[in-house]
């Protein structure tokens, strides 16, 4: 059964080409000494770079990971290792032309 979902996934990514691709910290936890997790989130970063696709790693706790995933080109980065939550929401200004660009995609 996790065979068929993790094709059924796989088949997802294909057909929307979405604009991220969120890796889970399930991933990304002591990614730096765990071979199998380095081999399938460097496979992902290979094809989202074929796709024009960027990847958010969150669940960054260790700088080991931090510092691994920016060596393999991670885009963004979310987790501890880089800061704590903020205790306050921070306005922004939402810039409405930015997904413009992107197509179908």
């Amino acid at each position: 059964m996790i065979w068929v979902q993790a094709i059924t996934a796989l088949k997802t990514l294909i057909y929307l080409k979405p604009e991220f691709i969120k890796l889970d910290r399930s991933l990304i936890q002591f990614i730096d000494q765990n071979s199998e997790q380095q081999q399938l989130v460097t496979l992902l970063v290979g094809y989202a770079e074929q796709v024009e696709t960027k990847i958010i790693a969150e669940g960054i706790e260790r700088q080991e990971e931090l510092e691994y995933l920016h060596k393999i080109g991670i885009h963004y980065a979310q987790g501890y290792a880089i800061g704590k939550p903020a205790k306050e929401i921070h306005l922004g200004e939402i810039r409405m032309g930015d997904h413009e660009d992107r197509g179908s995609h």
